[in-house]
């Protein structure tokens, strides 16, 4: 395989990657369904889930996405762990799943008339996983430059020279809460992770902006972490401009 040909397919594994990294916030989001699940209001996240039925049981999931080189989600796979704190044997499990499998046992599970799951866990931690068509909490895109005009990533086959690649992340869980007498739209917080393997032997003279850049003698590898929609929560823009009116003064 020529240096060219391997560009585009470290393209595709780098936007996987990528994407995977976008959900190191997956338990943040299962905690704010299960807090809406709370307050009888719709959660804003992208799996459903809910508190089971017993206490002594807690709920962990992380969610995996495989994304296309563009950063658009291919396909979304759900881990759950269902934490059998207290013995139980049985557990109840609220989810919207599809294409649900224990991963680490034997357990089997049952359908209730609401639509939960009924895991027969006989005092064991249930380990399944499970597909969604919903939404991501937050969406990735991924832009690339050659030579300062901007292409796709199929044009990438076969090219060289000076590649840029621009990652813009978009918060799409917000709700409106009360703050000081007014009500404003806040986002949900989400710390988003972002880490990209590139060869020595298809990329040289990397550098990277608003990141980490480190070399373990045969690649490159970029490490950044982004905030989206804090900046907007905070109001940050407002606090910039006072800064800047005062320095003026």
């Amino acid at each position: 395989m020529n240096r060219n040909r391997k560009l585009a397919k470290n393209m595709a594994a780098a936007a996987a990657f990528l994407m995977s990294g976008i959900l190191a916030a997956g338990p943040a989001l299962a905690a704010e369904a299960e807090t809406a699940a709370a307050e009888g209001a719709e959660g804003q996240g992208s799996v459903t889930t809910a508190v089971p039925e017993s206490t002594e049981t807690e709920k962990s999931e992380t969610v995996y996405a495989k994304a296309d080189p563009s950063g658009s989600v291919t396909d979304i796979v759900v881990s759950n762990w269902l934490k059998n704190v207290g013995g139980e044997t049985a557990i109840r499990d609220a989810s919207g799943l599809t294409d649900i499998e224990n991963v680490k046992g034997d357990e089997t599970w049952s359908a209730g008339a609401d639509g939960s799951l009924l895991w027969a866990a006989n005092g064991n931690d249930i380990y399944y996983q499970g597909k969604t068509a919903q939404d991501l909490p937050v969406s990735m895109k991924i832009t690339y430059t050659l030579d300062g005009k901007e292409v796709s990533p199929e044009e990438l086959a076969g090219k060289s020279g000076h590649l840029k690649m621009r990652f813009d992340y978009t918060n799409n869980s917000r709700k409106m809460i009360p703050v000081n007498g007014s009500v404003r739209e806040v986002y949900t917080p989400f710390a988003v992770a972002t880490g990209m393997f590139l060869p020595e032997d298809v990329f040289s003279h990397v550098s990277v902006t608003n990141g980490r850049l480190v070399n373990d003698g045969s690649r490159d590898i970029i490490i950044g972490v982004a905030f989206p929609g804090l900046e907007e929560s905070l109001q940050l823009q407002t606090l910039d401009m006072l800064a800047y009116h005062e320095g003026d003064i």
